[in-house]
């Protein structure tokens, strides 16, 4: 069958023929189908030729790059003529755009250049016109309209969970992960080429695979970021995940973490009483410090030899010490015999990790 197209205006005119199947038997619909059609008016003008004649951007996704095209504007007479504006109206105005600054003029068979730029926001047939006023004479203008069409699709939206990671304070030489899933919002098939890190900082580690296809509407995809500190240093990088979505083809990510670890530190590398008297005491103070980033947990204080002639004066064998914070050891000396005595004061703790040992020797006199 045929279709004729009468614009009554100049502009695009977009619609579809629906056709219906019906079973001949029992007169039911079967199926139907949607035919688009679309069609321009135009000017034919016998001063001003445009090429084309109407402007169509074709089809585009929401958060691609725009799209360009130019008009080419001849001036057919044997004078200039001069231009009063270029505007562009119609309902989808705000969706085209006139890139370069317009002429005032246009000499005899001259040909100049108009480059119009289409940036939807929304899905759906977008339609305008290029209005070029005409000046005729010095008091008078005539407006031509160059028909201006552009649709827009959705295709494949990336979106993940997560905009930012922070992984937060982690023991030095531990790992913690974190998984960022990937959604498909779209309504094409969104292909991930490439996933890895911008700096490739070691202490991060990407554990997905390279590549993914997430097809519309899954959102059962992740990828993987493990995170392990070796120091006490901020870390940061950025995840990129490289895809065919329009709205986001390099995907960025944030990554920050940063070591922590108790560290302890005695003030004094020794403790030495000089002379006693056998029964009698004197005491000295240690002063244990967590100049770390993590709790520092003493688990254990002893004497080596345990002969007797030391001890800590009230204070628990076991507590936990809080990043920047001390405590005062009192350590007492009480001779059970004259001479010189020797021990060694012993710290279980955990400062890198795994238990670590720190020594503090003792000596003292006991005098009859």
């Amino acid at each position: 069958f045929d279709i004729t197209f009468s614009p009554a205006d100049v502009g695009y005119q977009v619609v579809r023929l629906r056709v219906r199947f019906r079973n001949l038997t029992d007169d039911e619909t079967l199926d139907r189908v949607f035919i688009p059609l679309q069609g321009a008016g135009v000017i034919i003008d016998s001063q001003i030729a445009f090429e084309p004649k109407a402007i169509d951007f074709e089809e585009t996704t929401v958060g691609a790059s725009p799209l360009q095209k130019t008009l080419q504007i001849t001036n057919l007479h044997q004078f200039a003529l001069g231009f009063a504006d270029f505007v562009i109206i119609g309902a989808d105005r705000n969706d085209f755009l006139l890139l370069d600054e317009t002429p005032a003029d246009i000499g005899s068979n001259e040909t100049i250049p108009i480059n119009i730029q289409f940036d939807p926001s929304t899905l759906g047939v977008k339609t305008a016109e290029l209005s070029i006023g005409i000046r005729e004479d010095a008091t008078s203008v005539r407006s031509l309209k160059v028909p201006l069409l552009g649709k827009t699709v959705q295709g494949p939206l990336i979106q993940v969970t997560q905009s930012t990671v922070d992984f937060g304070g982690i023991r030095i030489l531990q790992s913690i992960d974190t998984t960022i899933t990937i959604s498909n919002e779209g309504t094409d098939t969104l292909f991930v080429s490439a996933i890895g890190l911008q700096e490739n900082n070691p202490h991060f580690q990407v554990l997905s695979p390279d590549t993914l296809r997430i097809d519309p509407g899954s959102s059962n995809n992740s990828v993987t970021v493990r995170f392990s500190p070796v120091n006490l240093t901020a870390q940061t990088d950025t995840l990129l995940i490289e895809s065919n979505a329009p709205n986001n083809p390099i995907l960025k990510i944030p990554l920050n973490g940063i070591g922590i670890a108790p560290v302890m530190e005695v003030d004094s590398d020794s403790l030495a009483f000089g002379r006693t008297s056998v029964g009698q005491t004197d005491t000295l103070e240690l002063m244990l410090t967590n100049s770390g980033t993590d709790t520092l947990q003493i688990s254990e204080l002893f004497f080596k030899l345990n002969n007797g002639n030391f001890e800590i004066l009230d204070a628990p064998t076991s507590f936990p010490l809080a990043a920047g914070r001390n405590v005062i050891i009192q350590a007492v000396f009480r001779p059970l015999s004259a001479g010189l005595h020797i021990d060694t004061l012993t710290i279980r703790h955990n400062t890198f990790f795994r238990d670590s040992i720190t020594t503090v020797p003792i000596s003292g006199i006991g005098i009859s």
